[in-house]
């Protein structure tokens, strides 16, 4: 039997499309995701999986730009670069 973790995920992101189109400066926005696995890897895996479906079914038509993912329960801080 696995034992799963519950794993809180800060998803940060922008969008700079949306920026641009309304001449305002990038602004960073963030979701959080819940999630359930064996580790902090999968978590992150898992609450990307999250992120992506949600935009997808979004209504916009900007691109949303990860640049930052927390994962609480571990050392890492993913900071994505361009």
């Amino acid at each position: 039997m696995t034992n799963l973790l519950q794993f809180r995920v800060q998803i940060h992101y922008q969008t700079p499309m949306h920026d641009k189109y309304q001449h305002k400066a990038a602004r960073t926005y963030s979701g959080t995701y819940i999630v359930e696995a064996t580790d902090s890897e999968g978590a992150v895996h898992d609450a990307l999986r999250h992120f992506q479906s949600a935009a997808a079914l979004s209504s916009v038509s900007w691109q949303r730009k990860i640049v930052r993912v927390q994962c609480d329960g571990s050392d890492v801080d993913w900071v994505l670069t361009p």
